[in-house]
């Protein structure tokens, strides 16, 4: 079906990563939120949530899952390029 068309799978994780560290920084921002009071909610670490929006660990499904439902999010909202989160209603 994609006869031709190659993946890049590892370029493709990096855009990922990229698009929920900058995402959940401004969703952040925007919420009013700091790492500490998300880190609460969440029980997502504080260390954990700024590697995270430093691009230096990929979270996994269960901490997407904890982030998302802690911002009234879905996932794919977390990993959409190019959020308006001036849209976006804090829970």
């Amino acid at each position: 079906m994609f006869k031709g068309i190659e993946f890049d799978k590892e370029e493709e994780s990096e855009l990922r990563l990229h698009v929920l560290a900058e995402n959940l920084k401004n969703i952040r921002d925007h919420f009013d939120l700091s790492q500490e009071n998300l880190a609460e909610v969440t029980h997502v670490s504080v260390n954990e949530i700024g590697k995270i929006e430093c691009e230096k660990v990929k979270p996994g499904f269960t901490v997407l899952v904890s982030l998302a439902k802690a911002l009234g999010l879905g996932i794919h909202t977390l990993l959409t390029p190019d959020l308006d989160v001036s849209k976006l209603n804090p829970p």
